[in-house]
């Protein structure tokens, strides 16, 4: 398979991975593992890499991708569509069965992926009348939607884990997946719901959250970022990212927590400042809240 040639230009790219290489990177990669469950048709694996280009080719599955840890650029041509994001930690991607993906990835990333048969994508659209009018997946990358992620990793999680009644539980998770892909990509919103935020529109308050990450900004700001009334903005948000705005930047600021933890030496009073949290004391109580640690513990055991 080859590339566009204005893709595969990079130098210092590792050889095209396709989804079959996924799986082979995750069974031998230190940190790398892997799952399959044959029926309905579900696999799932992690795998970390450096800079490398990659392809999925058309095939009856779909695949979601969560970027558990991820700093870099992505060049991809999706169908013939080109497009260039900055990839950040917690992004998800959804490419759709009988959809071509062509990518160079600049950057460092351990990615979690899930792949799903499209027969059980037809089944759960069967037997569910609301979902039946969608007709056809849109690819999306670097999407920000905590609840698909969140579902992604469990799916993972459980079914490498191989506890006591993984299968029947990997099953029920994976019909779960294939319905909040549905939700999310594929049906219309009701006319008196709330209308998602488009993608250029969600990046536009992405950005402003990690340029902002250290004050204390307010939802209001965000929604006159977009032109929108702060509640109406609030619903949107939930409807495009699975929670609220609140939600999404304690996250945002919990990552960028994680990440100063790891690759510096800051006091954690220096880190609480850095990251917007209103003191140490805050950070360190959400952050064992939402990771089940103290932050110091945390940075003595990773």
């Amino acid at each position: 398979m080859t590339a566009p040639g204005d893709i595969r230009g990079s130098t210092g790219i590792t050889p095209f991975l396709d989804v079959k290489d996924w799986a082979e990177v995750s069974a031998v990669s230190d940190d790398g593992q892997l799952a399959t469950l044959d029926r309905p048709g579900v696999s799932a694996g992690r795998f970390a890499l450096g800079a490398h280009s990659s392809a999925i080719a058309a095939a009856d599955q779909i695949v979601l991708v969560t970027s558990t840890h991820a700093s870099g650029e992505l060049r991809a041509d999706i169908n013939g569509s080109r497009t260039h994001k900055a990839i950040q930690s917690g992004a998800v991607s959804m490419i759709p069965s009988g959809v071509t993906q062509q990518y160079v990835w600049d950057g460092t990333l351990t990615n979690t992926f899930v792949t799903i048969d499209q027969a059980l994508i037809d089944a759960v659209t069967a037997n569910d009348p609301h979902l039946q009018a969608v007709r056809g997946l849109e690819p999306r990358i670097g999407l920000h939607h905590r609840g698909l992620k969140r579902s992604i990793e469990e799916l993972f999680q459980v079914m490498t884990r191989a506890d006591l009644g993984w299968r029947t539980l990997s099953e029920a998770i994976a019909i779960r997946v294939a319905y909040e892909v549905l939700v999310a990509f594929g049906p219309q919103q009701k006319e008196d719901g709330p209308h998602p935020l488009g993608a250029a529109e969600l990046d536009r308050v992405v950005a402003f959250i990690e340029a902002e990450l250290e004050r204390n900004f307010t939802v209001g700001e965000m929604a006159q970022l977009l032109d929108r009334d702060p509640f109406g903005f609030i619903r949107s948000f939930k409807a495009t990212t699975g929670e609220s705005p609140h939600q999404f930047v304690i996250q945002r600021r919990l990552s960028r927590a994680q990440e100063m933890l790891t690759q510096t030496s800051d006091s954690l009073a220096e880190i609480a400042f850095a990251t917007g949290f209103a003191s140490q004391s805050h950070m360190t109580a959400t952050f064992t809240r939402l990771v089940g640690m103290p932050p110091g513990k945390w940075r003595r055991h990773i």
